[in-house]
């Protein structure tokens, strides 16, 4: 065997080594994604993507490594394009950073110098150049910054630039857009040094023998996700149909039909990785394909709003640097629902009203420090879970027996500027006076006056948080929403809305305070509805 032929075979065995780097060297990184992206376009008909999309309405032309980037506004046409998903770094960091600004826009258009590129940014050109991909799309970087009117216009256009990009690039583990793409250099296991055909040399980790039945020797499911807590990247990962993320540990790859990983052992989804509530692309695919079935669609309604809360759920638990990006944040998932889009407000869809109002702030680890803030009304009605920063959960199920009947809403105007105090939910259902206390021995909440309410304290959800003082011996009322037996013959919930009178004075005007979830025996339970009396119309802002 001559000295080529061997240098050749090295080559080769190189090549085919799926082995973990530290990090991976760019040839290695492009053709392992290039692997994974022609598996998806040759085998996985759920991820039947065109050859070209409609280009967002700017892109970066990532030129080649003699021609440098540039921003580039586009025209109508059409090519693939890769998206980033990325974290920003915090106000305070000192970390590289770099946008788009009115001021800066016409020298980007010119050429962006390489040096100018914070470290994601850069390999994120890098890998795109690799893929042999001309443009790439950063959100810091195609959208105007500092003018109002270009972001409420492409966050408005968001949904399509993630759906209708070729592939995403997520920086999963990195706190900052100057951290870089790449594994973080950590000791994991013992290695050897194998030198590659150039005679550079790397090192490559060595587990035992791999069990089909266990994932410990796959180390993407010990990868650290420091993007996947952020509002915005919800939407960024339901959306994109194929995402490449770069882990503390592994590369990692998602689309509709695959979880792959660098090692190739295909792991189950990693443990830090798991989303807030699981099922998350399922939950929207099923939305999606349901409303491609209209003839059922009234068929599967309780399982479509269930779906829809989920996500909601998730979502709400997720950081924002801005309180009011709440509703504009996930407004791409709901966009690509393909329901009339002036049934949408507030974050809550008008058919699945009855379904979503029973929504809750519950006392997460996380939060139980912090004092839930509401926002002001002309951002969204107290009826909505977008009305306050704060995790929520619905208590709604498909067993779920609804009490308040003709549930609409007033003035509903479709226009991106709606007043959304002017924004009325009307319905007609039980309403009970009560008081609002403290038990003795316990700092929660409770109302000791109210239909049976000596059964449950701890049912009682303040929306703005038990860290808040100024509820106690407040007037208000409950509205009964539903009751739900959860599979029991003996015991059932009931679901009622906390409400007190709006400050405005006007008669039987609203404003939503709390949620309360009572246990009933079935027999308590009809003892109530008995004593309840005739229903009421309520209007709730």
């Amino acid at each position: 065997m001559n000295g080529r032929t061997r240098t050749q075979m090295k080559a080769n065995l190189w090549e085919s080594i799926p082995c973990l780097l530290r990090p991976p060297p760019l040839k290695w990184v492009a053709n392992r994604i290039k692997r994974w992206l022609w598996a998806c376009n040759e085998s996985h008909s759920s991820c039947n993507l065109p050859k070209s999309t409609p280009l967002p309405t700017r892109v970066i032309d990532v030129g080649s490594p003699n021609v440098q980037p540039r921003l580039y506004t586009t025209s109508g046409e059409s090519a693939r394009y890769i998206t980033l998903s990325h974290r920003w770094a915090s106000p305070e960091s000192r970390s590289k950073r770099l946008m788009t600004t009115k001021s800066n826009i016409a020298s980007m258009c010119s050429g962006i110098p390489i040096d100018d590129l914070p470290k994601t940014f850069l390999e994120a050109v890098e890998v795109t150049r690799a893929l042999g991909i001309q443009y790439l799309w950063i959100d810091s970087l195609c959208v105007i910054q500092n003018d109002a009117q270009d972001k409420a216009h492409e966050v408005n256009l968001m949904m399509d630039v993630y759906s209708n990009a070729y592939l995403t690039l997520a920086a999963d583990w990195s706190p900052h857009s100057d951290g870089g793409l790449y594994v973080s250099p950590r000791t994991i296991r013992s290695g050897i040094d194998v030198p590659d055909s150039s005679g550079n040399e790397h090192e490559i980790l060595i587990g035992g023998a791999f069990d089909s039945a266990e994932y410990e020797n796959c180390k993407a499911r010990h990868n650290v996700s420091v993007l996947n807590t952020r509002g915005w990247v919800l939407q960024e990962r339901i959306l994109s149909h194929r995402t490449v993320r770069f882990g503390s540990y592994e590369l990692q790859w998602t689309c509709a039909e695959l979880e792959g990983c660098q090692c190739e052992r295909s792991p189950s989804p990693p443990k830090d990785y798991e989303p807030l509530v699981p099922g998350l692309e399922t939950h929207f695919r099923e939305l999606m394909e349901a409303f491609g079935h209209r003839d059922t669609l009234h068929l599967v309604h309780r399982s479509l709003a269930r779906r829809w809360n989920a996500i909601v759920s998730d979502y709400s638990q997720r950081e924002l640097t801005f309180d009011e990006d709440r509703l504009s944040a996930i407004a791409g998932i709901a966009g690509k629902i393909p329901i009339l889009r002036d049934d949408y407000v507030a974050g809550m869809w008008q058919v699945w009203l009855k379904a979503s109002l029973g929504w809750y702030t519950p006392l997460l680890p996380n939060w139980a420090t912090k004092e839930h803030v509401r926002m002001p009304p002309s951002y969204a009605p107290s009826w909505s879970w977008a009305s306050v920063i704060a995790p929520v959960m619905f208590s709604f199920t498909e067993t779920s027996d609804f009490h308040c009947v003709r549930i609409n809403l007033e003035a509903v105007d479709a226009s991106p500027d709606v007043p959304y105090d002017t924004v009325r939910l009307v319905a007609r259902g039980y309403l009970v006076p009560c008081i609002l206390g403290i038990t003795s021995g316990l700092s929660v909440p409770w109302i000791p006056e109210g239909p049976c309410l000596e059964y449950m304290s701890e049912g009682i959800h303040i929306d703005t948080g038990w860290m808040s003082t100024d509820w106690e011996d407040r007037q208000l009322s409950l509205f009964l929403i539903s009751a739900d037996r959860g599979g029991s013959v003996s015991f059932l919930s009931t679901h009622w809305l906390l409400l007190q009178l709006d400050e405005s004075g006007e008669r039987e005007i609203y404003t939503r305070f709390g949620f309360v979830k009572l246990q009933h025996t079935v027999q308590e339970y009809h003892a109530i509805l008995r004593g309840l009396g005739r229903r009421s119309v309520v209007r709730i802002v």
